[in-house]
């Protein structure tokens, strides 16, 4: 699944990007879902109560250059995914090397180079972020960003994703953080929580830790122990910058 954000100017208000996303849906049988938002003060409101996109698509006005701040306050917060640009000059090529960016288009946008971009980048998401779980329903493709958290239960992992759902491996042997280090595509954004879970640190909104909480992007809140808390939070502090 790729998560798309069409941000500013007239392309998020009417149909033109959202045309070309379709028909790039339609002919490349891809799963991609888009929000389109009229500010960049819309956008990151979004994604401080639903967390990030996988690329975001933003209109820089040929006069003002609005777009090149939203951006800069994306990599601020950590962001280090794709940054699209559009817009109708190119006088901001040079001023948005700063935030590199992944493309910047002119408009009206080639349907061929948008193509050409989506493709190299859903390649991307699916050799890097996604893992298998060796599931008792069979395999199951997980994209990581969707994992919330994972704990032992009984001799399986449960991981719990984003919209609500959980995934249960197969049994394994041997120690559960021996089990999570060698999931192939897992990443370093997992850390452990207390004994039997790891939390997945792009998840995490904040941590309490006067009262050891860890509050996700979903609202859910997790206990951390206290004899972890003072790693997590270096931990969680070290991943924001």
């Amino acid at each position: 699944m790729l998560r798309i954000a069409v941000c500013g100017g007239k392309d998020a208000a009417d149909n033109g990007m959202e045309n070309m996303l379709q028909d790039y849906r339609d002919s490349s049988k891809r799963e991609i879902l888009w929000d389109c938002y009229a500010s960049g003060e819309e956008l990151l409101r979004a994604v401080d109560e639903s967390g990030e996109y996988d690329v975001y698509f933003l209109d820089i006005d040929a006069e003002t250059g609005a777009g090149l701040e939203t951006a800069r306050t994306l990599r601020s917060r950590g962001f280090n995914g794709k940054i699209i640009f559009v817009s109708e000059s190119p006088d901001y090529v040079f001023r948005s090397f700063e935030v590199q960016p992944y493309r910047y288009f002119l408009k009206p946008v080639p349907q061929e180079d948008l193509k050409k971009a989506l493709d190299e980048i859903c390649s991307s998401i699916t050799r890097r972020t996604v893992v298998l779980v060796k599931s008792r329903n069979g395999d199951c493709i997980v994209p990581v960003r969707d994992i919330l958290y994972i704990e032992k239960v009984d001799r399986t992992a449960c991981f719990h994703l984003i919209d609500g759902t959980t995934v249960t491996s197969m049994s394994f042997r041997g120690g559960f953080h021996t089990m999570i280090d060698n999931i192939e595509g897992l990443g370093h954004s997992f850390f452990p929580y207390m004994s039997g879970a790891v939390v997945n640190l792009m998840n995490v909104r904040f941590f309490k830790s006067s009262s050891y909480e860890i509050y996700l992007r979903t609202g859910e809140i997790l206990f951390c122990s206290r004899t972890k808390a003072a790693e997590f939070r270096k931990a969680f502090v070290q991943y924001q910058l």
